[in-house]
């Protein structure tokens, strides 16, 4: 009889920290880190930054796919998003199988996670280690797997 594999690790005390990522088929194209919780107005600087980062990576059109977080919903968001031209799409609740930035946090929380990180400062190497293993390959496996579930939805298939 075989029995629950498990592993015991070391918590690392350290500050609150939050990322937001953005990625394309491409790659990843930006990721921030913020001591403690995004706030609205680093949200939307957030996102002045990304247009930049898009514009800097020939993404001249960039269209932003979003879950229905209250934070997306910012009213000052959605005027920025229309002074800077940007579109915005958002994901019907309870769909994270259609939002493939979910996939490139889980490989990334993994990294973080097998790397058994000490210190402060070892966690901090590894969160931008995670972020620069996430590859071309990976991210156009993401969307091709988002794609994959947008097929079954427009079928009319249940989604396992």
């Amino acid at each position: 009889m075989g029995s629950i594999p498990y592993l015991v690790t070391a918590s690392v005390r350290s500050r609150n920290f939050s990322v937001i990522a953005s990625m394309n088929k491409y790659g990843m194209i930006m990721k921030e880190l913020h001591n403690g919780p995004i706030n609205k107005e680093f949200f939307v600087n957030y996102i002045v930054n990304l247009k930049s980062a898009c514009i800097d990576n020939g993404i001249e059109s960039p269209v932003f796919i979003m879950d229905n977080a209250k934070i997306h919903h910012y009213k000052l968001l959605k005027s920025k998003m229309s002074e800077l031209n940007l579109e915005i799409l958002y994901l019907l609740p309870y769909s994270p199988f259609l939002n493939p930035i979910e996939n490139v946090f889980s490989k990334w929380k993994n990294h973080i996670i097998r790397g058994n990180a000490k210190k402060e400062n070892e966690l901090f190497i590894l969160i931008n280690e995670g972020f620069e293993s996430i590859t071309e390959n990976d991210c156009n496996g993401f969307i091709r797997n988002m794609l994959h579930y947008v097929a079954k939805s427009l079928q009319k298939e249940l989604i396992h």
